[in-house]
């Protein structure tokens, strides 16, 4: 309903109903007919004293009701009533104006005038009637809303109790596992983790510089890295209640050794291999790098030269392992299309005069401060307001010119260098030779060569392409706050936790536990946070539940990524060689 129809039905206890005023106006209608018939019946010849009763009634017929009616109506009548207004009027004026002289052979048009704005007054007045009724249903619907909004209310409150698994998560090392989000589920490790995690662990363990020791595991008294390993879980759990507060008496966490988890062996990397390959001779960009050994290449550095000297492409990566690089993904240098017929370059390239040149040309161009009324020369975009950029410049568009200016690569040999390390720090290079394609020219950055035209507005890119850093804030943060940050909160609307199970001495089918006395009352939708510090000592497969108040509220698996072994100096190397062997599916040498 729209407001203007509701004003007016909260006004309408101050104004004749609608279908009142519509009824009168019928009935000075019927009056009227009844006249004109009267007129009809009379002597044709001496119509006078019926005219005269006609000529009254006209006179004395009022559109105020219709005035009345037009302000209470909808918006959607309105423009209706006033068609039937301007109908009348004209009816009214006609008879007016022939007054007694009116000539009987006209009655017949104004009386079909006249019943026809009387069906039209009856068509309203049912129109009104369902207005009515629309109404008086609205009015009950408003009063019934407000009795249903509390019933739904108090469902609402009353629809949840308890407490409400949000999270389950690895806090420490963090961002190592896939966290859970529902109850009895096993907590893995995400992919990236576990690649890391043996990529350092397998440089640690032939001997290498790495941060295995310091990441993954703890130190004695000594600072030497000790065999096992400390992990921190959060569990995190909402009061499901929406307007009851819930006193919580204890929370206990018990851990069971499920079964004994292999250590992924079979993911230590061994040895480097690398290999490179253009797929097709004509085509540069088909070159590939590619690291098909069992093992990583350590600190590998890829360098593609042109024969100019002009280094095109660099890429460095730190562990490079059973994946393949496109060396010219990772140019150093500006690259552009070039029109292998004409030599015109699919970019115009800017460069910046150090002086007004000696020859006009089309090509050379001045950028200055705008002025004032001048309109600009370059009407398709902004005037650049950056003053560093006024100058003389020389718009650059020919292969030959832009190779004039400074070195490039086109068209020419190349030679692909690959540098490299093994896990036991032997140095080792490879070099392939090619040809770059006549399709593409790689240029030197220089700070005079302009990539944006001067005379416009412009916006800096980023040259090395790296995101800059996002904003850290968020819910995330909040769920990693130190001590300090999650205080916070008031009343009782977080309450924290901190359990811890030493795992040391257990071994599969036993169990450890922990409670902690809470005594405490959590608010509605209140988060409880629960930090489960675990010492596992070996490699195996453990199940978590947590218990609230005795009840059961969250569970979920989890294996430890703990070695038998920390080095092969330690382990023995033919005892070493013999079982990796073994792990990677190699038949032992045979003994002589």
């Amino acid at each position: 309903m729209a407001w203007q129809e509701l004003i007016t039905l909260l006004q309408g206890s101050g104004q004749e109903p609608a279908e009142t005023l519509v009824q009168r106006l019928i009935t000075k209608l019927d009056e009227l007919l009844t006249l004109l018939e009267s007129v009809e019946a009379s002597d044709k010849e001496k119509p006078g004293q019926a005219l005269v009763r006609v000529e009254w009634r006209v006179a004395a017929f009022s559109l105020a009701a219709l005035d009345d009616l037009e302000r209470q109506s909808a918006s959607s009548q309105r423009e209706r009533l006033r068609g039937l207004r301007k109908k009348l009027q004209q009816t009214m004026a006609t008879m007016q104006q022939s007054g007694r002289q009116l000539p009987v052979s006209d009655l017949v048009s104004i009386r079909e005038s006249l019943i026809g704005a009387r069906r039209e007054l009856e068509q309203l007045a049912m129109s009104q009637r369902e207005a009515v009724r629309v109404s008086r249903r609205n009015r009950n619907v408003l009063l019934l809303i407000p009795a249903l909004l509390g019933s739904l209310s108090v469902s609402y409150l009353r629809s949840e109790r308890g407490l409400r698994l949000e999270r389950i998560e690895a806090v420490a090392p963090s961002s190592a596992y896939i966290p859970l989000t529902v109850s009895d589920d096993t907590l893995y490790p995400k992919d990236e983790y576990l690649a890391d995690y043996m990529t350092e662990f397998s440089k640690h363990y032939f001997g290498h510089p790495s941060e295995f020791p310091s990441l993954y595991f703890d130190r004695d008294d000594k600072g030497q890295p000790t065999s096992h390993r400390t992990l921190q879980h959060k569990i995190s759990l909402r009061n499901a209640s929406h307007g009851r507060v819930t006193y919580l008496s204890s929370v206990e966490a018990v851990v069971d050794v499920l079964e004994t988890a292999a250590f992924p062996w079979n993911r230590l990397t061994v040895t480097p291999q690398i290999s490179a390959k253009q797929w097709r001779e004509s085509e540069h960009r088909s070159l590939r790098v590619k690291s098909d050994g069992v093992g990583p290449a350590i600190d590998a550095e890829i360098v593609v030269t042109a024969r100019s000297g002009l280094t095109v492409a660099k890429t460095e990566r730190e562990v490079f392992h059973r994946s393949e690089i496109d060396p010219f993904a990772s140019l150093v240098s500006d690259v552009l299309s070039v029109d292998q017929k004409s030599g015109a370059l699919s970019a115009p390239r800017y460069w910046r005069l150090t002086a007004p040149p000696s020859t006009p040309g089309p090509q050379f161009f001045e950028v200055s401060a705008p002025q004032p009324g001048v309109p600009p020369a370059r009407s398709q975009c902004k005037p650049n307001q950056n003053e560093a950029d006024y100058g003389w410049y020389e718009q650059i568009t020919e292969l030959s010119r832009l190779r004039a200016i400074g070195p490039s690569g086109y068209a020419e040999p190349y030679q692909l260098q690959v540098a490299y390390a093994s896990l036991k720090g032997e140095p080792k290079t490879l070099t392939l030779a090619g040809t770059l394609g006549p399709n593409e020219v790689f240029f030197a950055h220089h700070k005079r060569l302009l990539a944006y035209d001067p005379r416009c507005e412009h916006v800096d890119i980023d040259r090395d392409g790296i995101m800059d850093e996002l904003d850290a804030g968020g819910p995330l943060a909040f769920l990693f706050a130190s001590d300090k940050e999650l205080s916070f909160p008031k009343g009782v609307d977080l309450i924290t936790v901190r359990l811890g199970l030493d795992l040391q001495s257990l071994v599969v089918g036993r169990r450890a536990a922990v409670t902690h006395p809470l005594d405490g009352f959590l608010n509605p939708q209140g988060i409880l946070a629960v930090n489960l510090t675990l010492h596992m000592p070996i490699s195996a497969r453990y199940g978590v539940r947590l218990l609230v108040n005795g009840t059961e509220t969250a569970r979920y698996r989890f294996a430890g990524l703990v070695p038998e072994h920390l080095s092969f100096e330690a382990e023995g190397h033919s005892q070493a060689v013999n079982r990796l062997r073994s792990v990677f599916g190699v038949k032992p040498k045979a003994t002589k």
